[in-house]
């Protein structure tokens, strides 16, 4: 095997990887070794099957179409450990010339940065309390009985508590605010649930009744482009239905879940909600100490390492706008932005998670962290039972070589934050 390697910049190398007919020969027999293992012939155990009826049962172009692939990803490994490579990102795989002789091509490697990790000795993190109040755990009962309401006609005029369907346009400017307007909108008057200020104008309406009122938005409001605006609803009342709550008991606890009675229930309400508090405070930890560690280290990240990172984070703010019945490019005209300067906006964002994403995989590798493949394979096993649940996708469906990569990145990442943790956190 012979290798070219040209620098392109300092975080980007191009190489041309050239292999020989014995090179060749060596990938298309571990690989006619592993297809015979896979392949099912009646009267043939597998991996005993004559080589002329297995290339005549799979096809020889098959094997060696997987031969290539498997050539391509051996060499390359090989030519990665030759060239003493941090790899971040391949791409631009060219296939110059493919024959059973002799084999050429190229690809474009983005690699990680050098990165100088601090002493880790001299970060600590203070680890708080996680505590649990009785008032927590009632208010999630709440919201438990609330789930199991049953709702009743109401012919009198809406009270606190009670359940509406309206319809509503909220305006600013005389404009539709994004996200302002719904018909038949459910909600339950007193839960907060909608702009300050909106339910109380409910209150005395009745069935069929319209009503305009002005509401100004909170300075803080998470709609940035309506925050402090004052702002002109409309509603229609539709619905009017009165709530009716189950007893909190041992029978509503039976029929909530398998708990024997309510005293089980509270119990197990209250182990959840530590649980999840006791998550926040892990990842909150885990945050403070990679901050610190960034604060602590100059780390240069390369610009397209940014720019990928942007694109996550668009593609995640876009999936919450779907989520919320809106698209990317009306919400953007909107609020009178273009998607570059949302970009430029979240330029900063998008660096610290680079950075982050870089002392990650540097502490990873300065401490010869790694996951192995009983760890993937079990977690794997995992991933698939619920993409198939959740999902209802076969088997067959899952490109299982990206979900496994995907479980050894996270695998990887939690050994790293879980090293880090148990250093720093105090």
């Amino acid at each position: 095997m012979r290798v070219d390697s040209k620098t392109v910049d300092d975080a980007t190398r191009q190489l041309v990887v050239e292999l020989n007919a014995d090179d060749i020969k060596k990938y298309i027999t571990r690989t006619e070794r592993v297809v015979n293992e896979q392949t099912r012939i009646d009267g043939f155990r597998p991996g005993k099957i004559p080589q002329k009826k297995l290339k005549n049962h799979v096809g020889q172009e098959a094997i060696l179409q997987q031969a290539l692939a498997a050539a391509v990803r051996g060499s390359l490994d090989e030519a990665v450990a030759s060239e003493q490579l941090d790899v971040a990102e391949v791409s631009n795989l060219h296939v110059r010339e493919n024959g059973p002789e002799h084999l050429v091509y190229e690809v474009t490697m983005a690699l990680f940065p050098h990165v100088t990790l601090p002493d880790f000795t001299t970060i600590k993190v203070e680890r708080r309390k996680v505590e649990v109040t009785d008032a927590e755990v009632e208010q999630t009962l709440e919201t438990l009985r609330q789930h199991r309401a049953t709702f009743l006609p109401k012919e009198s005029s809406v009270a606190l508590g009670d359940r509406v369907e309206v319809d509503f346009a909220v305006r600013n400017n005389g404009g539709i605010v994004t996200g302002g307007e719904s018909n038949n909108h459910p909600l339950i008057v007193g839960g907060k649930s909608f702009l300050p200020g909106f339910e109380d104008q409910l209150i005395g309406l009745r069935t069929g009744e319209e009503k305009d009122f002005t509401l100004r938005a909170p300075d803080d409001y998470f709609q940035k482009d309506i925050a402090g605006k004052e702002l002109s609803v409309h509603v229609k009342i539709n619905l009017v239905q009165t709530v009716q709550l189950p007893a909190l008991d041992d029978a509503f606890a039976q029929k909530a879940g398998k708990f024997a009675d309510l005293a089980q229930l509270r119990s197990n309400v209250h182990d959840g909600i530590a649980q999840e508090k006791g998550h926040k405070e892990q990842e909150r930890i885990r945050l403070a100490i990679l901050d610190a560690v960034i604060a602590h280290a100059p780390i240069k990240v390369p610009a397209k390492m940014v720019e990928e990172q942007l694109e996550v984070l668009l593609a995640g703010f876009d999936q919450q706008l779907h989520e919320r019945g809106m698209e990317l490019a009306p919400y953007l005209a909107h609020i009178g932005k273009t998607r570059e300067q949302l970009r430029d906006d979240w330029r900063k964002d998008a660096e610290r998670e680079a950075k982050i994403r870089l002392v990650i995989h540097t502490v990873g590798k300065q401490e010869n962290i790694a996951v192995s493949d009983r760890e993937i394979e079990e977690e794997l096993a995992a991933v698939v039972q619920s993409l198939v649940l959740r999902q209802n996708l076969s088997p067959e469906q899952i490109d299982l070589g990206r979900v496994r990569q995907q479980v050894r990145q996270q695998a990887l990442v939690e050994k790293v934050l879980d090293f880090i943790e148990k250093r720093c956190a105090v």
